[in-house]
């Protein structure tokens, strides 16, 4: 196969920008349904957190939840940058941000970021 042929197999993610929110409280990810159904989320109507860890390599879980703990302690400057696993068993490198809003009594918080495919380039 082709080097550039196999950035075609699976449409749609290639240099894909999004984003996403988090709810902490109800520990449920908002993602859009077309990036849900290419990540192979799709079938969870409301993706918690769990569900969505399970597609990082494991080497990269550690700087994930490290880089999701930062969020919530209100340190917006950290990007992470983490290995996932498709819904086509293929490899892509993203990178996520995110930034913590709470109400007036901190009873909601919630995660409001945005992620980007960089699989071009890094591969």
């Amino acid at each position: 196969m082709l080097e550039k042929e196999k950035y075609n197999e699976s449409p749609n993610l290639e240099g894909a920008i999004g984003y996403w929110m988090y709810n902490v409280q109800e520990d449920t990810l908002r993602l859009p349904q077309r990036i849900k159904h290419i990540l192979g989320l799709n079938k969870y109507s409301q993706c918690a957190f769990s569900s969505f860890k399970s597609i990082i390599i494991g080497a990269d879980i550690p700087r994930f939840v490290k880089g999701f703990n930062a969020w919530i302690n209100g340190d917006t400057s950290k990007i992470i940058q983490v290995r996932i696993v498709d819904s086509n068993n293929i490899v892509r490198v993203i990178q996520i941000k995110g930034h913590l809003r709470t109400d007036i009594r901190n009873s909601e918080m919630v995660l409001y970021g945005a992620y980007i495919n960089i699989s071009y380039w890094t591969n």
